[in-house]
């Protein structure tokens, strides 16, 4: 380890880039699959496997396993000619004794010889190892690992059969090194190298990994998917094994839950991201993904809330539920276009780019050529600073999905998008046009929830510039005139202080009632302090978005604009849709402190438990929203008596890619809880601090206390200013 560690191999300038031109193999992309005790399963899968364009398939298999219906998967497999990857597994027992116990060696070696008697000679490949660096999941040592090896070795010498291995799952390249090493000193070297290369924890899949040396060293050492990929592979061609697999990652639903919403779609997405910075890699012959039918990972819904104790990394053995119940998944429809496009296809290169936007570039096998475009999450950059208008005419586009559109879109979003030019239609000018020094970038500063079906467009018009509804410019701006011609006019103000903020219903509707909010201008000493946070319409657009990325329910932003020239110096507008028919928490605190036993049928205790939730889960989602004053949090009822939240003045919010500390919730829950009586708190606070786990303390009212201070103070000083 030390010595390869020190050549240095590992941190070589630009590993973290995509590789020179190279050819995609038609085998790159592989399904781990499972079936159950229903003969219709297997059919099920079969017809799966056959529409997303597969042919290479990754079957657990154990003790066992040939006389029950795994065997008789395999076998329709085999005969349906799908080339199969069998990975040989123990369970947590068999494999913790394989160091000691000579009983649990020949038993291995028993089973050894009758699967590569029965199937040898119609598999593709066998892998030895499941996660034998996680001794919880497979229970292996890594002595008892290496004696089970070496008996798979012994019993594929004799029957020529290919041996893949170790399975070392996430990036952990210390197992690789010691593993590799030894099995070259011994000469029992796996013909495939495979690694279970997650990329989860990094969040994304394009991000650096701040979890291998902490987040101040993440830009540093750079170890993204591709870094990692080329290490991994780099590992074994040092100790002479000539390629390596991926043989099984997936992307948690759970996972992509801790801070994010809309989880299927995201799924999709990262899939898609995931296997097309896996082939610009060139370091990785195939990656299977998997599970095909699972509760958490499944591109398939299983139907279920089950989940098996041993993760699906390590043994997935069964596909549980009902044919009936299964659901499929974003993310099957992803793997679908993504072997569609990209398998058997020329990789040229990785447009030059800022980070945050990711362009990649193939050659089709019929001569045209595909860009595969996106940004990292919540940005999104416009199609036409990155393409000129000859090229967007000509270009065919296609959805995450696969589905055909019928035009380009305005923006390139974190959902990719497929562009095709076929052979005869291809410009001389295909290739983006830069928007300064030949580097594509995102816009700059503004955030965005990616839903589908609503498309924004960048407008600049009168001065201003900013994001608005697709096709929704013009009535946006004949608003904005409108308002500011009655700017004097009282009616249908809802304030008018340091804002100003107007109800307004477009044709009478109150069904599409909309609220703008006018910012005047900075003074010169404010300008000073916001000049890094931009000015109020942008952030509020930002903290709107960013809210709605991450599962917490705000109106839905309509537009934001600004002044072109000097955005802090010029007035600004922010418009979203209005949260009809609702209710400010302030308005039930300060009934509950006036003495009512209820608000809106709904008692004092019931609805304190409702916004704890509610803020408890805004808080572990990594918001910390620095101006929840209780006005601030509104809540309908629906008609199944259920409460709906929603916040609103989001501008000061701020993010984090983790859960806030205990001193940001306390602040924002002293803003919150001002306007209740110190009895409602004491409840309303205990509920909350036991949804995180945690006891009510006495010292916790300090913070409390503070604000009432500080709020008596300003209300002398106001009354002062006024006599």
């Amino acid at each position: 380890m030390l010595k390869y560690g020190l050549s240095g191999r590992w941190l070589a300038s630009g590993a973290d880039k995509p590789a020179e031109e190279f050819q995609v193999g038609n085998d790159f992309f592989g399904l781990c699959v499972a079936s159950s005790e229903d003969p219709a399963c297997d059919d099920f899968i079969i017809e799966r496997l056959k529409e997303l364009g597969l042919r290479h398939v990754r079957l657990d298999f154990t003790s066992g396993s040939a006389k029950t219906f795994p065997g008789r998967f395999l076998r329709r497999l085999i005969d349906e000619k799908f080339r199969v990857c069998l990975h040989l597994t123990q369970s947590i027992a068999e494999a913790g004794r394989m160091q000691k116990s000579a009983q649990a060696r020949e038993d291995w070696r028993l089973f050894m010889a009758e699967t590569f008697a029965a199937y040898g000679r119609d598999l593709e490949l066998i892998e030895i190892g499941s996660t034998c660096n996680r001794r919880k999941w497979s229970g292996y040592t890594l002595p008892g690992y290496l004696a089970a090896w070496q008996i798979a070795c012994e019993a594929a010498s004799a029957r020529n059969c290919s041996l893949a291995a170790p399975n070392v799952t996430d990036f952990e390249p210390f197992y690789n090194i010691a593993l590799l090493d030894e099995m070259k000193r011994k000469n029992i070297l796996p013909s495939v190298h495979t690694d279970n290369l997650f990329a989860e924890r990094a969040t994304e899949p394009e991000a650096y990994d701040h979890k291998i040396a902490g987040r101040l060293f993440s830009n540093m050492l750079r170890f993204n998917l591709i870094r990692k990929a080329r290490v991994l592979n780099d590992i074994a061609l040092a100790f002479g094994v000539p390629g390596t697999i991926c043989s099984h990652v997936s992307w948690s639903l759970r996972r992509i839950a801790r801070f994010l919403g809309a989880t299927e779609e995201k799924q999709a997405d990262y899939l898609t991201r995931y296997c097309c910075l896996a082939v610009a890699s060139g370091a990785l012959k195939r990656v299977y993904w998997g599970p095909l039918i699972g509760q958490r990972e499944g591109l398939i819904d299983d139907g279920t809330s089950e989940f098996p104790e041993i993760p699906h990394v390590t043994f997935y053995g069964k596909a549980r539920g009902n044919i009936g119940d299964y659901r499929i998944r974003p993310a099957y429809y992803a793997l679908q276009a993504v072997s569609r496009f990209l398998a058997g296809s020329k990789y040229i290169r990785k447009i030059t780019s800022e980070y945050g936007l990711e362009i990649h570039e193939f050659c089709k096998t019929d001569g045209g050529l595909l860009h595969v475009a996106w940004t990292m999450n919540g940005r999104r950059a416009l199609t036409k600073d990155c393409y000129p208008a000859d090229a967007i005419e000509q270009a065919q586009c296609y959805a995450r999905d696969g589905a055909a559109l019928t035009r380009m879109p305005a923006m390139i979003t974190e959902s990719p998008l497929y562009i095709v030019w076929p052979g005869p239609a291809v410009p001389e000018n295909y290739a983006p046009v830069s928007v300064k020094q030949d580097r594509l970038k995102a816009l700059k500063n503004i955030r965005f929830m990616n839903i589908a079906e609503r498309q924004y467009d960048f407008i600049t018009r009168n001065d201003l510039a900013g994001i608005c509804l697709a096709g929704d410019a013009d009535r946006i701006f004949n608003t904005f005139s409108s308002l500011k011609a009655d700017g004097k006019s009282r009616h249908d103000i809802l304030r008018d202080a340091r804002n100003r903020v107007w109800r307004i219903m477009p044709g009478g509707d109150k069904g599409a009632a909309m609220v703008v909010k006018q910012f005047r201008p900075l003074s010169p000493a404010r300008r000073l302090f916001a000049r890094q946070k931009g000015d109020k319409a942008l952030r509020s657009w930002n903290g709107a978005n960013e809210l709605l990325r991450r599962d917490i329910s705000t109106p839905l932003p309509v537009a934001f604009f600004h002044q072109v020239k000097n955005p802090l110096a010029g007035e600004s507008w922010y418009v979203c849709e209005e949260f009809s028919d609702s209710f400010s928490v302030r308005n039930a605190f300060t009934a509950f402190s006036n003495g009512a036993g209820e608000f809106e049928g709904f008692k004092a205790g019931e609805l304190y438990g409702q916004i704890a939730l509610f803020m408890r889960k805004m808080h572990d989602h990594g918001v910390y929203f620095r101006d929840l004053s209780a006005g601030n949090l509104l809540f309908r009822i629906r008609g199944d008596k259920s409460i709906e939240f929603a916040l609103i003045d989001t501008a000061r919010a701020l993010f984090y890619d983790k859960n806030i500390s205990l001193r940001q919730r306390l602040c924002d829950l002293m803003r919150i809880c001002h306007p209740l009586c110190w009895k409602g708190r004491k409840i309303f606070l205990a509920k909350y601090m036991a949804s995180i786990g945690r006891r009510y303390r006495a010292w916790m009212n300090i913070v409390f206390h503070y604000y009432d201070l500080k709020h008596l103070v300003k209300g002398k000083i106001r009354a002062a200013t006024r006599r």
